[in-house]
């Protein structure tokens, strides 16, 4: 055996161990939930290594396994499979090996300590002698010694006497009764409240030794799973993530693996921990992610297309020029996250949450975004064309440069946003809130804004050519050098607006309200330069 090979057959046989003792922990501890697959993949991927450094060996392709991993008793079979077929796969190396150096296994954790045995009750205490008792229960009346009684010697000489003759009739009624040789005797002679003081002690003294127990049970269960996790990080580690195709990891933690240029295409990762992977470059084309957690990890120019991400957590990710193109990410938490020139073409982002993320120059075209939101995002120079972003918020949202062409934005929430040179050309912006929005230099050309608010927006230069903003509200808006050529502002509210300079040629002016506006150097709808604003009733507006 060569050299060279004997180096690679070594280092194989130390992954083949970590594996073996991994699958020996979760057998021991019964985890077998989102292991049984990885291990499988592991072993696989180990067995298919092995098999190319020794192609000839008659024994190795024996032991060759495909186990069934669909429910949660053939997870159980699989990963014993695997221990099995580890074990014998270790053996079988170390016997060919000139350095067969078996690792001493760590010694079996301490059995928890017995709970002491229980303190015995007080001793009772000293009681005076009495005389015996009969069996059952009668009347009986006990001799005292002395009787004290303030009266005089007489009277105490008498109650004595009495006294002392019932007693001789009761212990004669005894005698006859049980015999002379009964030595029974019964006392209830003791300090109940020292008793019941005693047994509240050693109940709380048993209740702390149980909470004691459980909290060793639960850490000494935590050391076992971290040693497991330790063992399967470094199995991890030897395995070549660019072989992952059409794994089952469903709920696997691969949370910190370096896996750049990873192959997970139709892989199932449901439920897995990816929590700070370093995935850049990764195929993850057609993979099912749901449930997933993807916070804080590297996924530069990873390609998700076709993936489902639905109610994935990428809180805080690189998402930087990477794919999402007809991606299914219902719910997907993706605050905060850097999506600088990512494409989510055609992707399906309901009730998304991108919250203060990077997006600038982002690609939204064709996106489904109902309800989403995008509040606070730098997303300029980003393209939500064709997009169904009905009710999204974009509140505060810096989407200068952007385009919005024939996208739908009814009742979505624009308000304070930075929508400088964007353009909203053929939008359907029905009921939009833009209050306080900076538009300056916008485009809305033939964009239905019908019952849209714009009060306060600064939209100085903005062009509403066969724009559609019947009962739109422009109150207080600064729309200097605006053109509304063959706009429809029919009932629109332009009160107190600065209109100076804007084009209202063969504008619909029908119910429009014009009180307080400034529409110095305004044209009129029939192309004249007005006067004062006296000269739009004419055009049927109204000047208050």
């Amino acid at each position: 055996m060569e050299p060279a090979q004997t180096q690679q057959l070594a280092q194989l046989l130390q992954a083949v161990r970590a594996l073996q003792r991994s699958t020996e922990r979760a057998i021991q501890t019964s985890s077998y939930e989102g292991i049984a697959a990885m291990t499988v993949n592991q072993y696989q991927a180990l067995h298919g290594r092995i098999s190319e450094l020794l192609p000839d060996d008659f024994f190795i392709p024996t032991l060759k396994i495909n186990p069934n991993t669909e429910d949660e008793a053939a997870e159980r079979k699989a990963v014993t499979l695997v221990a099995t077929a580890a074990t014998q796969l270790e053996s079988y190396l170390e016997s060919m090996l000139p350095f067969p150096q078996r690792p001493q296994r760590g010694a079996v954790p301490p059995v928890p300590p017995v709970p002491p045995v229980p303190p015995a009750p007080p001793a009772r205490p000293a009681r005076p002698e009495r005389p015996h008792r009969p069996h059952r229960f009668f009347t009986y009346v006990e001799r005292p010694d002395d009787v004290e009684d303030e009266s005089s010697d007489a009277g105490k000489s008498e109650i004595k006497r009495k006294l002392d003759a019932r007693f001789a009739e009761e212990h004669a009624k005894r005698k006859n009764d049980e015999g002379d040789d009964d030595d029974f005797e019964f006392s209830f002679d003791f300090d109940r409240e020292e008793w019941a003081a005693a047994t509240e002690e050693f109940r709380r003294e048993m209740r702390e030794r149980a909470r004691e127990l459980r909290s060793m049970g639960r850490d000494l269960q935590e050391q076992i799973l971290n040693m497991t996790r330790s063992t399967i990080s470094r199995a991890l580690s030897a395995i070549d993530f660019g072989q992952m195709r059409e794994a089952r990891m469903r709920g696997a933690d691969l949370s910190g693996q370096a896996m750049a240029n990873a192959n997970f295409e139709d892989a199932d990762l449901s439920g897995a921990n990816l929590t700070d992977v370093d995935a850049n470059h990764g195929n993850f084309r057609d993979a099912k992610l749901r449930g997933a957690v993807l916070q804080n990890a590297n996924l530069s120019y990873a390609i998700f297309s076709d993936a489902v991400l639905d109610s994935a957590n990428m809180h805080g990710a690189n998402l930087s020029r990477a794919s999402f193109d007809s991606a299914v990410m219902h719910g997907v938490n993706a605050g905060d996250v850097n999506a600088e020139y990512a494409s989510f073409e055609d992707a399906t982002l309901d009730n998304a949450n991108f919250s203060s993320a990077v997006l600038t120059g982002a690609m939204f075209t064709d996106a489904a975004l109902r309800s989403a939101n995008f509040d606070a995002v730098q997303a300029g120079n980003s393209s939500f064309e064709d997009a169904d972003a009905t009710a999204v918020n974009f509140s505060g949202a810096e989407l200068s440069n952007s385009v919005f062409q024939n996208a739908k934005l009814r009742s979505a929430n624009l308000s304070g946003a930075n929508l400088v040179n964007t353009s909203f050309e053929d939008a359907e912006a029905v009921g939009a809130n833009f209050k306080g929005a900076q538009l300056s230099n916008a485009v809305f050309q033939n964009t239905n804004l019908s019952g849209a608010n714009l009060g306060g927006a600064s939209m100085d230069g903005c062009s509403f050519e066969d724009a559609n903003a019947g009962g739109a509200n422009f109150e207080h808006a600064g729309l200097e050098r605006a053109v509304f050529l063959s706009a429809d502002l029919r009932d629109a509210n332009l009160s107190e607006a600065d209109l100076r300079g804007a084009t209202f040629e063969d504008a619909n002016l029908r119910g429009t309200v014009l009180t307080g506006a400034n529409v110095d150097g305004a044209t009129l709808p029939d192309g004249e330069r007005c006067s004062s604003r006296e000269d739009f009733r004419r055009f049927g507006a109204r000047i208050g």
